[in-house]
């Protein structure tokens, strides 16, 4: 069985990117997640762990992946003109002061013209649930204010 590694993504085009938006799911919270075409009909959505191995290329995985963005709403003009055409150049991850993991709803993909795409997956009605295209001093005001270690997949040390 074939799977995709993280590392694979690098310097992959980012062609297109869709999103699912849900107000109110059944545990009362809004709900969203984006998923992004690369090239080579890749599509992934943004990786929330720092495995290696991303996903395994199983037949269910792939159709999931595919009917998830061909159904997928296209983001605003606004963030087409600062994602797509744009290569991934790194992913960064959280981790608390302790070094363990940090769920803040997903990593961040650093693009090759700066900015970085992070999603608050899931968040209480009105609260923002959604995708937020940051710039190098947003990602650092964003977790300065969170207060956790960002690493680069790329650049662990």
């Amino acid at each position: 069985m074939e799977v995709l590694m993280l590392s694979s993504l690098i310097g992959k085009e980012v062609l297109e990117i869709r999103y699912h938006y849900k107000y109110e799911n059944e545990w009362g919270l809004s709900n969203y997640k984006s998923f992004i075409r690369l090239t080579g009909n890749i599509i992934i959505d943004i990786p929330m762990f720092d495995d290696v191995e991303f996903r395994k290329e199983t037949p269910e995985n792939l159709s999931y992946y595919r009917k998830k963005f061909d159904s997928g709403k296209p983001v605003s003009d606004e963030a087409k003109t600062k994602v797509e055409g744009q290569t991934i150049a790194d992913f960064f991850f959280c981790y608390d002061n302790n070094g363990d993991f940090h769920d803040l709803g997903s990593g961040y993909i650093l693009l090759s013209n700066g900015y970085y795409l992070v999603e608050r997956t899931h968040a209480p009605p009105g609260i923002a649930a959604g995708l937020w295209i940051l710039d190098e001093k947003e990602f650092n005001e964003r977790n300065r204010r969170f207060d956790i270690d960002v690493r680069s997949f790329l650049n662990p040390g």
